[in-house]
C-alpha cells in the first residue's frame, strides 16, 4: 500500500508551513512507534548526536533536549548499549522545540550528518574511502560495508540499499528498512558521505511505501556521475574466447548453483549436493529448500533478485548434524554470495560459500576443507581461526572484564553525580539549582514568590552550649553543636522542609516551604514545628543530658528570593514576610509556636487547634493579633495546651471582641500593603 509520495528536497520547503511539516513528522513518529516497538539501535548513533549538539549548542541546551525527550538530564549514552528507535525521533523533536532553528525533519537530516562525521573517530571513514574510487561505487557497496560492521555490532539491524538505475546525472536509490521515520536521516548520511568523494549531492524523496517488515523509500540522487560512462563493460575484442565447461566452473565454485525464472534449480555444485545426501536438488524449487535471509524485504522472486546483482545475498537452510548426538536437531546453514544474472539463457547463478565459524562447526555440518573453494579465503579463515581460538577467547574474556569494569565506573560516576546534585539541592531549591546547572547567571534566579511559609526556630538560652570556656575540650564542644543540629536536620528532612539558613552562633534556623510550588505546604510546616517542639524533651535528656527548648515563629506571604555571588552560592530570602516571621520567633516563648494572622488562615482547622494569644506590640509592625499553635486536634497534649493558652488569654485582660477588632484592622493593613505592592509592580 502506498503511504505517501513526497517531493522534499533537503533544503526547507517554504511552501509547507512549520506546523504542516511538524504534523507530517509526528505521523511518521506514530508509525515508528507502532512498527518499531521492539526494535532498538546501538548507542553509537546517540553518542554522535550528544557530541555535536554539545559542541555546537552547549551542555545546557543538551540537558533541556534530554528532559524534552523524557530522559534524565544526566543521561549518558554508551556505544554498545541498545536504545529504542523512537528515542531518535524524540530527540529530533526536542532539538526543534528547544533550539527552534530547524524542523524535526531538519534535525533528523542533521543527525545523519553527525553520525557520519562522528564515525571518523572509529576509523570507519577509512573503510568507506576504500569502498571504491567514486561515489557510485560506494552506493553499490553500502550493503557489503554493513556486513563488515556487523562483526563489531552483532545486534545491528542494517537496512538494504539498491541502485535501481543510473545515468550521468545520478541514480535512483532504493532504501529498505525495518525502521520507519528515518527518511531525512538517510539523506544526511548520504550528503556527508558524498563530501568525502568531493561530490555535491542533491536528494529528493520519490516515494515511501509500507512493506510487511517496515518501509521502502526511493530517492533520486542528483550528482556528477560521469564515471558511470567510463565503467560500462566493453565487449571482448577476441571473439574466439572459449566457452567454460560446467565441470570446470563447479570446480572453481563447488558450492554454487543455477536456477531459472521459475526458481527451479537447473544445476548444482557437487559439494553443495553432498550436504543433502541422496536427495537431489536439481529440479527442486528454491523456495522449498532455502529461506532468503538477506537482503531485507526483498521478495524471493526471479525479477526482484535480478535487480540486486551487486548485493550480498544470504540463503538459509537446514541439514542434519553429522556429529552423533542423542537429540540430533537440524543444523542451520547459511550460504553467502552474489547473484549474477545470465542474460543468454535467463538463469541466475548464485556464486556462494558456506558461513563456517570454526573447525567444530565444519565437522557438525558434514563439510571438509576439500569441499571449500581454493579461490577464496574460506579455508584459511577456518584454519587461522582454529589456531587463534585460545587467544581470541582470552581477548574476549579481557574485553568482558573491561566492559564490567566500565559499567562499575559508570555506575559510580552516576552515584557521585547524583550525590553532588543532592548536595546542591540541599542548599538551593531544585528549580534554582537546575537553572545554575544549565549555566544561567545567578542574577537571573531572582524572583518574587507568592505564598511561602516561613519558620524561624531558635534554641532557648543557646549560649549555654556555645560557651567554649566551659567545655571539657574543643572536641566535646564541637560534638555538642553537631549533635544538636543533626537532630534538627533529621526532623526537617523527614517533612521535606527546605532549610534556608543556619546560624550556629545564635542557635537560629530559617526554614521555608512553597519555594518550588509544593501543595499543602503550610500544614506540613506546622507539623514539622510541632514535632521539633515535642522531640526536645526526649532528645535533650537522652542524648545531651541537658534541657533544650525551642521557640518558633511562623508567617505566610510573599518573598524575594535568589542566589547571591558567583562562587560559594548563598541562597537568600528578603521581604516583609521574613522580618515578620523573625519577630514572631523573637516574641515567642520556650516550647511554643507563635503564628501571624496570615499564617493562621492557611492552616486547616480540622487538623490543628489554634488559640488566640492576644494583641502584641511587635517591633517595626505595631500592634498585631497573634496566635499559639496548640497542636494536632485530638492529641492529649494539644488539649492541655489549649486550656493553658485560653487561661492566659483571659488573664491578660483580653476579650474576643477586642481581638476580633484587632483582626479586622490587621486585615485592612494587609489589604493596603498588597494594593501598594501591585501598583509598584505595574509602574516598574
Amino acid at each position: 500500500m502506498r503511504r505517501q509520495t513526497l517531493n522534499l528536497r533537503t533544503t526547507p520547503d517554504h511552501s509547507l508551513s512549520f506546523n504542516s511539516r511538524k504534523s507530517v513528522f509526528i505521523s511518521r513518529m506514530e508509525i515508528t512507534r507502532k512498527e518499531g516497538e521492539c526494535q532498538k539501535m546501538y548507542g553509537l548513533l546517540f553518542l554522535s548526536i550528544e557530541h555535536f549538539v554539545n559542541r555546537e549548542y552547549g551542555g545546557a541546551i543538551w540537558k533541556k533536549i534530554l528532559l524534552h525527550a523524557n530522559l534524565d538530564e544526566g543521561t549518558a549514552f554508551t556505544t554498545h548499549a541498545m536504545y529504542d528507535n523512537e528515542l531518535m525521533v524524540k530527540l529530533a523533536q526536542g532539538c526543534s522545540e528547544v533550539i527552534q532553528d530547524k524542523s524535526p525533519e531538519g534535525y533528523m537530516c542533521y543527525f545523519g550528518k553527525c553520525f557520519f562525521k562522528f564515525c571518523s573517530t572509529y576509523k570507519y571513514d577509512q573503510i568507506l574511502m576504500l569502498s571504491g574510487r567514486y561515489f557510485r561505487d560506494f552506493l553499490h557497496e553500502i550493503n557489503n560495508l554493513h556486513e563488515t560492521i556487523r562483526f563489531g555490532y552483532p545486534k545491528m539491524m542494517s537496512p538494504t540499499f539498491m541502485v535501481k538505475s543510473e545515468d550521468v546525472n545520478g541514480c535512483i536509490l532504493c532504501y529498505i528498512s525495518r525502521r520507519c521515520g528515518f527518511v531525512e536521516y538517510v539523506i544526511g548520511q548520504l550528503q556527508e558521505c558524498a563530501k568525502m568523494f568531493s561530490v555535491e549531492l542533491d536528494a529528493k524523496v520519490l516515494s515511501i511505501k509500507d512493506t510487511d517488515n517496515g518501509c521502502q523509500i526511493e530517492y533520486r540522487l542528483n550528482f556528477d556521475n560521469s564515471p558511470f560512462l567510463n565503467q560500462q563493460i566493453a565487449p571482448l575484442e577476441d571473439s574466439t574466447f572459449p566457452d567454460i565447461p560446467s565441470t570446470l566452473f563447479f570446480e572453481v565454485f563447488p558450492m554454487s548453483l543455477f536456477f531459472d525464472k521459475d526458481l527451479k534449480i537447473r544445476q548444482v555444485g557437487k559439494n553443495l549436493q553432498f550436504l543433502f545426501g541422496e536427495k537431489p536438488l536439481k529440479g527442486k524449487k528454491m523456495t522449498s529448500i532455502f529461506t532468503l535471509r538477506r537482503p531485507l524485504s526483498v521478495k524471493f522472486t526471479y525479477d526482484d533478485i535480478s535487480h540486486y546483482n551487486r548485493v550480498v545475498f544470504e540463503l538459509q537452510f537446514c541439514v542434519l548434524s553429522k556429529v552423533p548426538q542423542e537429540n540430533s536437531d537440524p543444523v542451520q546453514m547459511i550460504l553467502r554470495g552474489q547473484m549474477e544474472k545470465l542474460p543468454s539463457n535467463e538463469m541466475i547463478a548464485f556464486l556462494c560459500v558456506p558461513l563456517i565459524e570454526n573447525v567444530e562447526d565444519l565437522e557438525m555440518k558434514g563439510l571438509y576443507l576439500n569441499d571449500l573453494s581454493m579461490t577464496d579465503n574460506s579455508r584459511d579463515m577456518i584454519l587461522v581461526g582454529h589456531q587463534h581460538a585460545p587467544n581470541m577467547e582470552l581477548a574476549l574474556d579481557k574485553i568482558a572484564q573491561k566492559v564490567n569494569e566500565t559499567k562499575i565506573v559508570q555506575r559510580k560516576a552516576e552515584e557521585y553525580q547524583q550525590a553532588s546534585r543532592d548536595l546542591l539541592y540541599s542548599v538551593i531549591p531544585k528549580t534554582i539549582g537546575r537553572q545554575l546547572e544549565n549555566g544561567e547567571n545567578p542574577a537571573k534566579t531572582w524572583k518574587i514568590i507568592d505564598g511561602v511559609t516561613l519558620m524561624f526556630c531558635s534554641i532557648t538560652r543557646y549560649s549555654r552550649f556555645v560557651d567554649i570556656s566551659k567545655a571539657n575540650s574543643t572536641r566535646d564542644f564541637m560534638k555538642n553543636i553537631c549533635e544538636i543540629f543533626e537532630w534538627l536536620d533529621k526532623i526537617i528532612e523527614e517533612h521535606k522542609i527546605f532549610k534556608v539558613e543556619t546560624k550556629e552562633n545564635d542557635g537560629l534556623l530559617l526554614l521555608a516551604t512553597g519555594l518550588d510550588g509544593e501543595l499543602n505546604h503550610p500544614n506540613e510546616a506546622a507539623k514539622c514545628a510541632l514535632e521539633l517542639i515535642q522531640s526536645c524533651e526526649k532528645y535533650s535528656r537522652k542524648v545531651l543530658g541537658k534541657e533544650i527548648s525551642l521557640e518558633i515563629g511562623m508567617d505566610y506571604g510573599s518573598v524575594v528570593s535568589g542566589v547571591v555571588g558567583l562562587k560559594n552560592y548563598q541562597y537568600c530570602l528578603f521581604g516583609d514576610t521574613v522580618n515578620t516571621a523573625s519577630r514572631m520567633d523573637y516574641h515567642s516563648l520556650p516550647g511554643r509556636i507563635q503564628l501571624t494572622q496570615q499564617c493562621r488562615k492557611q492552616l486547616c482547622d480540622i487538623d490543628f487547634v489554634i488559640c488566640p494569644r492576644g494583641v502584641r506590640e511587635i517591633k517595626g509592625k505595631g500592634m498585631m493579633p497573634t496566635y499559639w499553635l496548640a497542636g494536632i486536634r485530638g492529641d492529649k497534649t494539644t488539649e492541655e495546651n489549649r486550656i493553658l493558652y485560653e487561661k492566659e488569654f483571659i488573664q491578660d485582660g483580653m476579650t474576643m471582641e477586642k481581638f476580633k477588632l484587632a483582626e479586622l484592622k490587621e486585615e485592612e493593613i494587609i489589604k493596603q500593603q498588597k494594593l501598594k505592592a501591585a501598583a509598584t509592580e505595574t509602574v516598574s
